[in-house]
């Protein structure tokens, strides 16, 4: 078995990230104009003193309508900037996103991200491509209910080297929505141990919002739980989101937001 780099790494959670929101496909209208994230962890040790790292600043642009036109996503390794990439959507005439143009900047590698329809509704993105000696190859599929909302989608996200074709990452999920289309199951069982191998139960309030999450091992036990917690801002747009594990700060994502008006 090879060995998985750390520019692997970053690049597969850019990929999960995006493939389980799956927000480029909204027909939803926004105000928003720009949206910068800004993900840090929070350590705790024993002496009670914490440390605050940064490890993801994701910035995007919308047109007036709610699409998304651009990402520039960085991530940081021991607080310094480690790896950007830089996404522009490409969109077909009923408006549509067509494929994604992706540019790694520190290993100027290009790749691109196709999305395919059925009936008006999305039912595959995937991309295929070699990165620094490596097969990439990645494909999400959509499953629709009889009124066209999807209920469930399965991914899939596998890493070979070239010159072995020794499969250095396999990664399954099967992605349960509920009738609104938000995430409310992830199920990685199937996956190897190298990112996620866990089940998932995102738990909602009224609102839509996580507020909770369950996560169980391959025996059905109970492994993790978090609880989330958000600040909204006038617009009922929340800017801030801190997860806790045993009422201990793990996570906190902010966010600025730019309006049209």
């Amino acid at each position: 078995m090879g060995t998985i780099t750390k520019s692997m790494k970053k690049l597969l959670y850019i990929l999960i990230s995006f493939s389980i929101t799956f927000s480029g496909y909204s027909q939803k209208k926004n105000d928003i104009k720009k949206l910068v994230e800004t993900e840090t962890t929070t350590t705790s040790y024993s002496n009670g003193k914490q440390s605050i790292s940064t490890k993801k600043i994701t910035e995007t642009e919308f047109n007036i309508y709610g699409k998304k036109m651009s990402n520039i996503r960085t991530t940081f390794h021991n607080g310094n900037p480690y790896k950007t990439t830089k996404t522009t959507y490409i969109y077909n005439e009923e408006n549509k996103i067509d494929y994604e143009m992706n540019f790694i900047e520190e290993d100027s590698i290009h790749y691109t991200t196709y999305y395919n329809y059925e009936n008006d509704n999305l039912s595959k993105i995937y991309s295929d491509y070699i990165y620094n000696g490596k097969h990439n190859k990645y494909q999400q599929n959509y499953i629709y209910n009889t009124n066209n909302k999807i209920i469930n989608s399965s991914y899939s996200f596998i890493v070979k080297d070239i010159q072995t074709s020794d499969k250095l990452r396999d990664l399954k999920a099967e992605l349960t929505f509920d009738k609104n289309e938000r995430l409310i199951k992830s199920n990685w069982l199937q996956s190897d141990n190298s990112y996620l191998n866990n089940l998932i139960i995102h738990i909602r309030n009224k609102k839509g919002m996580i507020i909770k999450e369950k996560e169980y091992d391959l025996n059905n036990d109970l492994v993790k739980k978090t609880k989330l917690k958000y600040k909204f801002d006038n617009k009922n747009h929340w800017i801030v989101k801190k997860v806790y594990e045993k009422n201990i700060l793990k996570k906190t994502t902010y966010r600025e937001i730019e309006y049209f008006n």
